[in-house]
């Protein structure tokens, strides 16, 4: 049996998505809530290693990628909410539009010089491929297979983003040396994984479950290598 329930937390229902019978609506509040706040910190955690860019001038050892895909990965997934019509994963999804978009502005534009129009190629193809999957779902498929098509994109785009601070895996082999992967990116990604995760088992949602399950994993994986290769400095703040 489907379940609409609309959530005090801006009249959200999900429209689309059946909810567990069993569960609560204290207990989807909460998970609510620590999603929310995983999210809004996973998208702010680049921030120390942006400011560091920002401040020198430079990029030093650290990879593009964990800003490019988690630009596309809060592009899926807000598109994946509108879809649904999920105000809560569209609202906290825009957000991470916004954040990680102008993170990645400033990354190209300290970025080596050889390497920007490199860098501004992909923001621009990817943009192409994004708004082409997204205009197709919206106006040439049924909605359930628009839905179907964007949330199989939603989670390739969503393992890569998990995937994305292990660009410099080699790096960290070789040198011993973990520092080249975003802490605090790691850290949040781990809570904000496991948060969605519980909302899509809430929900019923595999496209939810399971590259947030992954991204779980891999998460871990990475403060597993800080603590094998831990960095002389660590930076947080």
């Amino acid at each position: 049996m489907q379940i609409e329930v609309a959530m005090p937390l801006g009249n959200i229902t999900y429209a689309g998505l059946s909810i567990d019978p069993s569960a609560d609506e204290s207990t989807v509040l909460g998970i609510q809530a620590v999603a929310l706040t995983s999210t809004l910190f996973q998208y702010l955690s680049p921030y120390p290693v942006v400011f560091r860019i920002y401040k020198y001038g430079t990029t030093w050892e650290y990879s593009h990628m964990p800003y490019l895909i988690t630009f596309f990965y809060a592009w899926a997934q807000s598109y994946y909410g509108l879809l649904v019509r999920n105000a809560f994963m569209l609202f906290i999804n825009s957000f991470g539009v916004v954040v990680s978009g102008t993170f990645m502005i400033i990354f190209v534009r300290y970025c080596p010089k050889g390497r920007k129009a490199y860098l501004r190629s992909l923001v621009v193809v990817g943009s192409f491929f994004m708004s082409l999957a997204c205009y197709g779902a919206a106006y040439h498929m049924e909605e359930d297979d628009g839905v179907y098509f964007i949330g199989h994109v939603n989670n390739v785009v969503s393992v890569l983003c998990y995937l994305a601070p292990l660009a410099t895996l080699q790096v960290v082999l070789d040198t011993k040396n973990a520092e080249s992967i975003p802490f605090m990116v790691a850290v949040m990604n781990l809570f904000s994984s496991l948060s969605w995760f519980l909302y899509g088992v809430l929900l019923d949602d595999n496209f939810l479950q399971v590259p947030n399950f992954l991204g779980f994993l891999l998460s871990a994986l990475q403060l597993a290598l800080y603590v094998a290769f831990p960095p002389p400095r660590l930076i947080i703040i």
